[in-house]
């Protein structure tokens, strides 16, 4: 799996991209992009098989550690600033994503309350 650039690029900021795409499809971290793409396809199919969206946390979780892993990374992988940026920004968007999921799993629901009133001069609280 590579990552590919959907904006049409010129001059040097298309070779600048394209050399961080050449890096990235022959690099070790292939090995770490292919495991999160497993680990979210795994979690698609266990929560398709089963009605209990918990089944998906070790996947959902180990995809989030592997995502984290790779961010922290990429300033040992030798890209571009330029690569740098566009790989950190689309992996931010999958750890949103993942972190999504782990809450909708969790079934976790939050509410916001005030927890401090005034008192106005009618007497009623505000």
């Amino acid at each position: 799996m590579a990552v590919r650039h959907k904006a049409a690029r010129s001059g040097a900021k298309a070779s600048e991209a394209g050399s961080s795409t050449k890096a990235i499809q022959s690099g070790p971290e292939i090995g770490a992009i292919a495991a999160i793409t497993t680990r979210g396809i795994n979690a698609q199919k266990a929560f398709q098989g089963s009605q209990n969206p918990a089944v998906t946390l070790p996947d959902l979780l180990a995809g989030l550690t592997a995502v984290r892993a790779l961010r922290a990374g990429l300033g040992a992988m030798g890209l571009t600033d330029l690569g740098k940026y566009e790989i950190d920004f689309r992996l931010a968007q999958k750890e949103t994503q993942f972190q999504q999921a782990i809450v909708l799993a969790h079934g976790l629901r939050m509410d916001a309350v005030r927890s401090t009133f005034r008192a106005k001069s009618s007497g009623n609280l505000e």
